[in-house]
């Protein structure tokens, strides 16, 4: 199964790391451990900073944006690694291996899998590429 840890962590305290100590917040280092266990590194990386963050809502047709995080934190949302693991104690036992779990905090989720998108329409000429914003369909929301 597939699990999200999200890393949050101080942002003044990411300024001082090395680039090694980043590679490891960023999940590079937990490659070797967690394939060790059985589990599967998929995915990871740092994310910008929290000011540089755009939130974006859709209501009744309209979209509205709004400089900064969806959330405020004390620790904001620096990062993630995205794991394949057996069970949730395999996942939490991978993200406390992680040097964040020291000095920030990380959440591990479940990820539900959704099914893959459906083609809209078949490619009109040979070798034309269809781009996701082509091949994939959106089901109309319930709250527009």
């Amino acid at each position: 199964m597939k699990y999200l840890c999200l890393i949050y962590l101080p942002e003044a305290l990411l300024e001082r790391l090395s680039p090694a100590e980043l590679d490891a917040l960023r999940g590079n280092g937990a490659a070797g451990p967690a394939r060790a266990h059985g589990a599967a590194y998929l995915a990871g990386e740092l994310l910008g900073p929290a000011g540089s963050a755009l939130t974006l809502r859709r209501r009744a047709g309209g979209l509205s944006l709004r400089d900064g995080p969806a959330v405020e934190t004390p620790d904001p949302l620096c990062g993630f690694v995205l794991i394949d693991a057996r069970d949730l104690d395999e996942a939490i036992a991978l993200a406390a291996a992680n040097p964040a779990a020291r000095i920030g905090g990380i959440e591990v989720r479940p990820v539900n899998e959704l099914a893959p998108c459906a083609l809209v329409r078949e490619p009109s000429t040979p070798g034309e590429a269809l781009f996701a914003t082509d091949a994939c369909r959106f089901s109309p929301s319930p709250f527009d």
